[in-house]
């Protein structure tokens, strides 16, 4: 009887405990795809010529990078992440 009442307290605590490590693994995986993309981005702008830069308005630029397929991405790695380990 005693190890029924152990395991009563033991499996929720568990199953509480293994939650909080695949929220963590969840979000380490969301940011370290962010990271990686920025950087990928941060790359491909160093590489954009001097005079496209100093033609183009920051408004337009930040504006493509804000609203551009690579912010979904990122809210997919974000957000998305969740709904496939809970399969």
């Amino acid at each position: 009887m005693l190890v029924l009442y152990g395991a009563m307290i033991a499996v929720p605590v568990l199953v509480s405990l293994l939650g909080v490590w695949q929220s963590y693994l969840t979000k380490r995986v969301g940011q370290d795809v962010m990271r990686d993309l920025r950087r990928e981005l941060f790359s491909l702008l160093r590489r954009l010529s001097l005079r496209f830069v100093t033609g183009a308005l920051t408004g337009d630029i930040q504006s493509r990078l804000r609203d551009g397929p690579l912010q979904r991405v990122v809210r997919a790695s974000a957000h998305g992440s969740d709904a496939v380990l809970d399969l």
